[in-house]
């Protein structure tokens, strides 16, 4: 992100105030590179199997884009990258559900498995399912 965003100001930051947006633009992809934040690699990207030619026109429509405006195409995607990462993990913080508190069962006045507990049948179950 730092590299696209020289690569759209050539010339320079003159400005305090941009030299200031500027320091921030360095500083918080450094500090998301060591964060626990997960971002999508593309390493997963299976090129052996067949696509249909409308992602060929897709890939090639993006080549055109990125020679005829490198500046602004690049910059557009490094930023869209580093928000989708970040999207990403607020979705996946709001979307964990609170663990259900423990419950005195009424027969034995213990605290036996709840549903939906690591140890009650139905999610043992369930576990199995999704392997």
């Amino acid at each position: 992100m730092p590299a696209s965003t020289v690569f759209f100001y050539p010339e320079g930051l003159q400005d305090p105030w941009w030299a200031f947006i500027a320091l921030a633009v360095m500083v918080v992809p450094a500090l998301l590179m060591v964060s626990t934040i997960r971002f999508n690699s593309f390493k997963t990207i299976d090129t052996q199997q067949r696509r249909s030619y409308k992602v060929l026109a897709l890939v090639a429509l993006i080549i055109a884009v990125i020679y005829f405006h490198p500046s602004i195409v690049l910059l557009g995607l490094a930023y869209s990258y580093m928000l989708a990462g970040l999207t990403g993990a607020v979705w996946a913080r709001f979307r964990r559900r609170a663990a259900p508190p423990l419950q005195p069962d009424d027969a034995g006045g213990g605290a036996g498995p709840l549903v939906g507990s690591p140890r009650s049948p139905s999610s043992r179950a369930r576990a199995r399912c999704r392997r």
